[in-house]
């Protein structure tokens, strides 16, 4: 699947099960720490996880996450996480990270302003906690939902879209970009939409509007064109493993 062998999962899996990470998000992060346990579990690697909100420390898991902020209010997910970060958290994990939500270009936020406060924010967190290992996320996409599969499901009235899988994703692609310029030559930048965007064949799923080309969610990975499917999880756990397993 895009290239990623067994052999590469497992030896990052490994890796993996002697890490500390947190990881504050909301659904999608869910849908992506499901694809991580799917991995893990047939493999037969332990790879143990819990939640912050339910009183789980980090020396009982290798990945502990939370539920951070308010959807449509990315400011909020970024006060959360530096809270949880300050309150203990950043003396013990080896990586930490947040995940924006698709619909948070959908609030009254201006994106430069909040995509300004993510970068302040976390860069401070790096001077404050230098043996952590804080990486950066890009924010997912949607998927327009195209293909006979999901015509039929419309005619039956099967299909639910979380949006239309375009004009927001210009938004979503116009802050992504502006961080892989930030923070794609620093290493630690995972690209969860080029992740979503890339097909089982290598190539990028995307649409062209007014003659530019933006990336979108490959409709292959998602049931409601935002949440990852059974599929969609996998991929992108895999490469998000592989991502932490290769950190320094």
């Amino acid at each position: 699947m895009n290239g990623i062998t067994d052999e590469q999962v497992n030896s990052a899996l490994e890796k993996l099960s002697g890490m500390k990470i947190f990881f504050g998000h909301q659904s999608v992060g869910r849908n992506i720490l499901s694809g991580v346990d799917d991995l893990a579990r047939g493999a037969e690697i332990p790879v143990r996880m819990g939640t912050l909100e339910s009183g789980t420390s980090t020396d009982e898991v290798n990945i502990l996450d939370a539920h951070v902020g308010e959807n449509t209010v990315p400011s909020s997910k970024i006060h959360d996480f530096v809270n949880m970060v300050r309150s203990g958290v950043g003396n013990s994990v080896d990586v930490a990270f947040m995940k924006f939500c698709y619909v948070d270009t959908r609030g009254d936020e201006d994106i430069d302003s909040f995509f300004t406060r993510y970068i302040s924010e976390m860069e401070v967190l790096e001077r404050e906690f230098p043996q952590t290992t804080f990486i950066y996320m890009t924010m997912p996409l949607t998927s327009p939902m195209t293909g006979f599969k999901n015509m039929i499901k419309g005619m039956l009235g099967r299909l639910h879209k979380v949006d239309d899988g375009r004009e927001a994703n210009i938004v979503r692609n116009r802050f992504n970009n502006m961080l892989r310029e930030a923070k794609e030559p620093s290493g630690r930048l995972f690209d969860l939409a080029a992740a979503e965007a890339s097909m089982p064949n290598g190539s990028t799923y995307s649409f062209k509007n007014d003659g530019e080309k933006y990336e979108a969610l490959y409709p292959g990975y998602t049931w409601d064109g935002g949440h990852l499917d059974e599929a969609g999880r996998k991929v992108i756990a895999k490469k998000l493993i592989i991502f932490l397993s290769k950190l320094d």
